[in-house]
């Protein structure tokens, strides 16, 4: 049946992206986004809000 064929892989996809480049959607640069994925992996509440000081 081909509802549940899987799509092949995007040619792009393996290719490396630059961390100093910025996401398109949210305009943070890519080295950004994977730390905040470490952070969350790691079990850290990204929604509580936080004190910073400057």
């Amino acid at each position: 049946m081909g509802i549940f064929k899987r799509k092949g892989k995007h040619p792009d996809d393996d290719e490396p992206v630059n961390p100093e480049d910025r996401s398109p959607v949210t305009g943070l640069k890519y080295k950004d986004l994977q730390l905040l994925g470490a952070i969350k992996d790691s079990g850290a509440n990204l929604d509580a809000p936080r004190h910073v000081l400057h």
